[in-house]
């Protein structure tokens, strides 16, 4: 129950921060596995959810570790992107529409990719987990003061980066 319940969120979290699929999946079993032998760690003091994001994100960061010095032999489409995780529905939008929202979604991951790691952390827990920042602050380890920094510098700097793509795409 838990698995078919975090799963995903688990998933999406781990793929923004490793920006790998083949790892945001060991992340995600890694954790189900970590969840299952420490359930009796877990203290009610915080929510579930903040605590199996914590989890998460250590496993992450050991993933991003040791991934330092390794080559990935994954193909990349052929622009260079990896493949988007949730891709538009297709009957949804017409085709223009779904190249301009595919274009402005390329955009977005780019930008978030150039955070800072704990800026882009802070900023996918809030936008993408709809944690509130207490739970980040107790997810990445810091103040609730230095939670909201972390998001407004991720969030300047997003704008910033999508300003030239906001004015043509407009």
């Amino acid at each position: 129950m838990l698995f078919e319940r975090y799963k995903k969120p688990i998933l999406n979290y781990a793929l923004r921060v490793t920006g790998n699929r083949a790892d945001a999946e060991d992340v995600v079993s890694e954790v189900m596995l970590a969840v299952f032998v420490k359930k009796d760690m877990y203290q009610p003091i915080a929510k579930f959810s903040t605590w199996i994001f914590t989890i998460t994100r250590n496993n992450c960061v050991t993933k991003l570790r040791k991934r330092k010095n390794i080559f990935s032999l994954w193909v990349r489409n052929e622009t260079g992107e990896e493949e988007l995780l949730d891709p538009a529905d297709p009957a949804a939008a017409l085709p223009d529409e779904l190249v301009k929202e595919k274009e402005m979604t390329a955009q977005i991951k780019k930008a978030i990719e150039k955070l800072p790691e704990t800026q882009r952390e802070a900023l996918v827990l809030r936008e993408y987990q709809d944690l509130s920042y207490e739970e980040i602050s107790q997810v990445l380890g810091c103040s609730l003061d230095n939670v909201k920094i972390l998001i407004f510098r991720a969030r300047e700097r997003i704008r910033q980066e999508l300003s030239s793509f906001m004015v043509e795409g407009s």
